[in-house]
């Protein structure tokens, strides 16, 4: 609202020249005014407190300070107070202290780069319309073109963008079809004639009864205000808290444009309606200089806000301003910012750094449905980085959400949304960049990751050259929670080495993680590989409502699921399509299982899966090697190739039997064979529990393998039944 009534006021400013008006005043107010052109000008407003002079003198062609263009501003638009702007040379013992501060909280006022604003210097025409420019929230042309005016190379090159800006507007011109004389001054008659040319009723005082007369705007700042006699077609403008307000009759509420409507007979009724416009404020600028936002309604009302909760990027340059602005220590926690555009970039800096406690993104980016395309990153990287790059180098307490990365990111840790994401929420973001790290850890969408990922997908190539983590998600994943997420690019790692880990979702799954209802359909190769992940570990893993189509290929080992599973993971409801193949252990679900806590597969589908492994029994449609603590219940009809061997493991088994083992056949208390059951260690006494459903009566079998001179696999059985 206080933006409208601004840019009512300066269509009438910069342009204007000394008029004569007549005087109506019989006695000034001030020693100097008598008879002077703007004498009634300045007695209608000196009445309202706007303007003032000093020690009975008003100075009517004085030069215009910056402290008195702030203090008739601040005063006009009734800005609220606001806390010192730190400027040095506005002391809090000076006359014009607190409207400094209003306007620079309004980002109508900043100061001169050094710290200062010289509050009473003379202001020069340009300067006047760089703030009039910021408290209009108009953003500088980025390439100005001043050329039509012989003195434009007068105008400094701060305020050049805002000039050309201001003309392009239609709000300013030039003294002269061709000068802007940018570098003089404006006198304080000059401006009250603005102000008294622009508003013709001004209603400040709470409770007031005012007759319009139609002449002109009429600008309410006070509450209960009673306007009468306006005629038809009377624009109104209602400042914020203006409330209680009546024209004509007709209660009109505050913060909007009324413009008083037609009164027609008929039937002896009048038209009771009016012509009201509320701001609709639908776009919205950052000068990402200043920090402010502007809102903007369709009909050139703007509002500017200073320490706005949200920001914006309209372009690649108000992008790098957002990224060097984290990168200096502002990490904009618990605030938005939002891509307005689809922006491409090259040689790119990330946002946030890994290596600094303070310099990380900790607010939220909204991507806005928008995509930013990377074609490349940086080769000079500070090392702050600590060699993860992405769009985002770091992130903390952060939330990203329905943001697009594309083109080709290459680096040492790199992912294509974040190279470090600690506590970090994603939601609906997408990787279809090309990714490939150099020497490290790569993803498509976090490099190092612990937090929340929902919605996100990645269908770019993910490859590494070093025997490092890579996921079609994430690389690195800590304690994380992932849902309905999907990968389809292929997640390449090389090497033998357990370090060589490739998942469709995560390089590394990290303990206490929960992944429901996400998918893979990308080839994924490493020394350990999974549809899931390459290696998960740690108690309480849960992988629910996986599905897997994609081909998975270990040079050590391969699961449709998980490659090494260890210390507690387990799996509920997941189908698994596709080739599954491994030089040493190959699954459906886990290529390999073991560890101390206990790891479980309940209701899982292995359908139209081809698994095998080079090593004799080692492949399995469930799992490759079964080992550790694990509960199984299997679905489907009973076959024979559910496991490819059992390595000490203490089992659970509800309902249906691996392998179609046969329990009750058992060469008890003597050595011997069990079809089906191939067991690779010896000595270690272990136990299996069957039964039929979680409530039946339970039958227990303990085994431990005994040596043999022909190195047969050989076990001793003991059985024991009891009821639950």
């Amino acid at each position: 609202m206080k933006r409208k009534i601004l840019s009512l006021i300066l269509v009438f400013a910069m342009t204007v020249s000394l008029l004569t008006v007549g005087t109506g005043a019989v006695e000034p107010t001030y020693g100097d005014t008598a008879g002077h052109w703007a004498e009634s000008s300045i007695e209608r407003w000196s009445g309202h407190g706007i303007i003032q002079g000093s020690n009975g003198l008003f100075d009517p062609n004085g030069q215009l300070t910056c402290a008195q263009l702030a203090t008739i501003l601040a005063k006009l638009l009734k800005l609220p107070v606001a806390k010192d702007a730190g400027f040095t040379d506005n002391t809090a013992d000076a006359w014009y202290y607190d409207a400094i501060n209003r306007c620079a909280a309004a980002g109508i006022l900043n100061g001169n780069g050094d710290g200062t604003v010289t509050p009473e210097a003379p202001i020069s025409r340009e300067r006047a319309m760089v703030m009039l420019a910021r408290a209009l929230g108009i953003e500088p042309i980025r390439k100005p073109d001043l050329t039509k005016y012989t003195d434009a190379a007068q105008v400094s090159a701060y305020a050049q963008g805002y000039v050309a800006a201001l003309i392009e507007a239609g709000i300013v011109g030039g003294v002269t079809a061709d000068e802007l004389a940018p570098q003089d001054n404006i006198n304080r008659a000059s401006t009250v004639t603005i102000l008294d040319r622009a508003i013709s009723t001004y209603a400040d005082k709470a409770g007031a009864t005012v007759k319009a007369d139609g002449k002109g705007l009429v600008l309410v700042v006070a509450k209960n205000v009673k306007i009468t006699g306006a005629p038809e077609g009377t624009k109104i403008v209602v400042a914020d808290g203006a409330t209680g307000l009546t024209v004509n009759g007709k209660s009109v509420s505050d913060d909007q444009t009324y413009i008083v409507p037609k009164t027609t007979t008929s039937s002896g009724s009048s038209s009771s309606g009016g012509s009201v416009h509320t701001h609709a404020y639908t776009t919205f600028v950052t000068d990402w200089s200043t920090m402010t936002t502007v809102k903007k309604c369709s009909c050139g009302a703007t509002q500017t806000v200073v320490n706005s909760d949200t920001y914006y990027i309209a372009n690649d340059t108000d992008l790098k301003a957002f990224r060097d602005s984290v990168n200096q220590g502002h990490t904009f926690a618990d605030k938005t910012i939002k891509l307005m555009a689809d922006i491409t970039v090259s040689a790119w800096t990330p946002i946030g750094q890994k290596g600094s406690q303070t310099n990380k993104f900790m607010g939220t980016f909204d991507g806005n449905g928008k995509t930013v395309t990377i074609d490349g990153i940086a080769s000079d990287l500070d090392q702050a980085f600590g060699g993860y790059a992405a769009f985002f180098g770091a992130t903390k307490d952060a939330t990203i959400q329905n943001l697009t990365v594309a083109g080709t990111i290459s680096g040492k840790d790199v992912a294509g949304i974040i190279g470090k994401g600690e506590n970090t929420t994603l939601t609906n973001c997408h990787n279809k960049a090309m990714i490939n790290s150099t020497g490290g850890k790569a993803a498509g969408i976090a490099a190092s990751f612990g937090g929340t990922l929902t919605n996100c997908t990645n269908s770019g190539a993910v490859t590494t050259s070093a025997e490092q983590p890579a996921g079609g998600l994430v690389a690195w994943c800590s304690t994380s929670t992932i849902t309905e997420c999907q990968n389809s690019g292929n997640v390449t790692v090389p090497g033998t080495g357990n370090s060589s880990q490739a998942g469709g979702l995560c390089g590394n799954l990290g303990s206490g993680s929960t992944v429901t209802n996400c998918s893979n359909s990308g080839e994924v190769s490493a020394s350990l590989a999974g549809g899931v992940a390459g290696r998960a570990s740690g108690a309480d893993t849960k992988i629910i409502a996986f599905s897997n189509e994609g081909t998975v290929t270990g040079g050590n080992y391969a699961g449709g699921m998980i490659g090494d599973a260890k210390d507690g993971v387990t799996a509920q409801g997941c189908t698994i399509r596709g080739t599954i193949s491994a030089a040493n252990a190959a699954g459906g679900i886990f290529g390999s299982v073991h560890g101390n806590n206990s790891s479980a597969i309940t209701n899982c589908a292995v359908t139209s899966c081809n698994v095998s492994a080079t090593t004799e029994n080692r492949a399995g449609k469930v799992v490759g090697i079964l080992g550790g603590t694990v509960t199984l219940k299997l679905t489907g009809n009973n076959v024979t190739d559910d496991v490819g061997c059992f390595s000490e493991v203490t089992l659970t088994i509800v309902g249906r039997t691996p392998n179609n083992i046969d329990f009750t056949n058992l060469p008890t208390e003597a050595l011997g064979s069990l079809s089906g059951f191939v067991h690779e260690n010896v000595g270690h006494r272990k136990e299996i529990t069957v039964k039929a459903t979680d409530n039946d009566a339970e039958a227990k079998y303990i085994y431990y393998g005994v040596n043999s001179s022909d190195d047969s696999k050989n076990y001793k059985w003991e059985t024991e039944s009891s009821g639950t």
